[in-house]
């Protein structure tokens, strides 16, 4: 499994940070992505960001994010670009 994390911002920028990771959750096939988020969001600290949308973000915050959303998958390795 392979993880990549694009220099450029990848996610919805219309969507929240919590729907963003939902739907990469739910693409992964994931039985319960909401339950998936919101312990994931906990677990690295971005509850506080759950309902900004991503567009919003400052670019520290997109990139912390993104790498964070790269990270659902669990990869053996990580590619940043």
């Amino acid at each position: 499994r392979i993880g990549y994390l694009p220099n450029l911002p990848c996610l919805h920028p219309q969507l929240t940070v919590e729907e963003n990771l939902q739907w990469l959750l739910t693409l992964q096939q994931c039985k319960a992505p909401k339950v998936k988020a919101l312990r994931f969001m906990s677990q690295h600290k971005i509850v506080d960001l759950k309902n900004w949308l991503f567009g919003k973000l400052s670019d520290g915050q997109k990139k912390r994010i993104q790498l964070l959303a790269t990270l659902l998958k669990d990869p053996d390795l990580l590619i940043l670009d």
